[in-house]
């Protein structure tokens, strides 16, 4: 019968349509002032005064509103924790699928700071390949292949920055060490020092026969995690590598 078959109390997609908070506690309030009006009309029978007979209509009304209200919030709050649970096994799966894709042994998400087409703080995903590292965000794909990467390793901004201070030549030296990210943490260095270290993993590669660097932000991510992303690294190392520069 189309679109009006649905009902005013269902979506488009015919679900029905969430009652709001409001129209439960004005249908709550309604019930508890004819329960007043019921009651006060017993006076004459009961005897009792007035005033106590509101006072305890009103106390009786606020507590079955606050009861009602806190059963309605939880079952929102039910709900949204469920939704949050699918979103997040789906999520998982998608990922989990595109790992044996990808025949990555593992993924983590971090923040991008320097190295890529993409802005600083870009939140990319990481996936660990026996040939090489991708470097995912949104449709945006990067592979970098272990036989140019000369070196993996993590540093925190305190490490960056004690290395930034002893350089030569202060930003000049910082750009060169670790690339832009030196630049950007080592210049941190006079600012007032925040409680929070922030650990870094860098990955240092030959890029048209010059060196450059790909640098994330992992704080918050596991040790071991980031340690295997190292590890692998070094694993696949068989002996010593000439550069020429």
């Amino acid at each position: 019968m189309g679109e009006s078959s649905k009902g005013l109390g269902h979506n488009q997609n015919g679900e029905p349509k969430p009652k709001s908070g409001c129209a439960t506690l004005l249908f709550v309030w309604l019930v508890s002032a004819s329960i007043v009006g019921i009651m006060l009309n017993s006076i004459n029978e009961t005897g009792q005064e007035i005033s106590s007979l509101v006072l305890f209509s009103v106390a009786i009304g606020a507590m079955v509103t606050f009861a009602v209200f806190c059963f309605k919030m939880a079952v929102v709050t039910s709900r949204a924790k469920k939704v949050h649970e699918v979103q997040r096994k789906t999520k998982n799966e998608e990922r989990q699928k595109h790992m044996e894709a990808l025949g990555a042994s593992l993924v983590i998400q971090a923040n991008h700071m320097a190295g890529l087409p993409l802005g600083q703080g870009a939140k990319c995903d990481i996936y660990l390949c026996e040939e090489k590292v991708v470097f995912q965000k949104d449709a945006n794909t990067f592979n970098l292949y272990f036989d140019k990467v000369l070196d993996v390793t993590t540093k925190t901004d305190v490490e960056i920055q004690k290395q930034y201070v002893s350089s030569v030549g202060g930003a000049v030296g910082g750009a060169v060490l670790f690339g832009p990210l030196g630049a950007i943490v080592g210049g941190r260095a006079k600012e007032k020092k925040s409680k929070t270290e922030n650990t870094y993993l860098i990955y240092t590669y030959e890029k048209d026969g010059n060196v450059d660097y790909i640098s994330f932000e992992v704080t918050g991510n596991l040790d071991q995690r980031i340690k295997s992303f190292v590890e692998h690294f070094k694993s696949l190392q068989t002996g010593q590598r000439v550069i020429d520069l």
